[in-house]
């Protein structure tokens, strides 16, 4: 939600903001998102593997949504980067940068995702192998 609408505005004019306030709901957003997924469940209940992988799969909508949106807006939607000449990376203007930031926002987004997805996958499939194994033995 922070990309959404005045918010970012607002950390972005204010450096403190921007520098501790956000980067901390960045860190908070992530964790509980994913800390349930990679096993740390605070119901104390493991969630099946066919459930983390879908939530994955449902977290990449708005990511890719959010993502697709700043790339193809057809101006520039935060006005703090229209005041900024000097950039570190060379020359550019604003709308490119936004461009690109939606392009890695979308794309990167994805392949993070799929890695993480692919990972749990990969898990549920050691653990069926170990059950099948175990049943094997249980009945020879």
């Amino acid at each position: 939600g922070i990309h959404t609408g005045p918010l970012l505005e607002f950390a972005l004019e204010h450096s403190t903001v921007r520098t501790t306030v956000v980067p901390a709901i960045y860190l908070l957003a992530g964790f509980l998102s994913y800390s349930p997924l990679i096993g740390f469940s605070i119901g104390g209940r493991p969630i099946p593997p066919h459930y983390k992988i879908l939530s994955m799969f449902t977290m990449m909508i708005p990511e890719a949504i959010l993502g697709f949106a700043i790339y193809t807006a057809g101006s520039v939607l935060y006005p703090y980067y229209e005041h900024i000449t000097r950039r570190p990376w060379g020359p550019s203007t604003a709308l490119l940068d936004q461009r690109v930031g939606g392009a890695m926002m979308w794309g990167a987004g994805m392949v993070l995702d799929t890695v993480w997805i692919s990972i749990v996958v990969a898990e549920w499939w050691r653990r069926e192998e170990y059950k099948a194994r175990r049943l094997d033995l249980a009945t020879k």
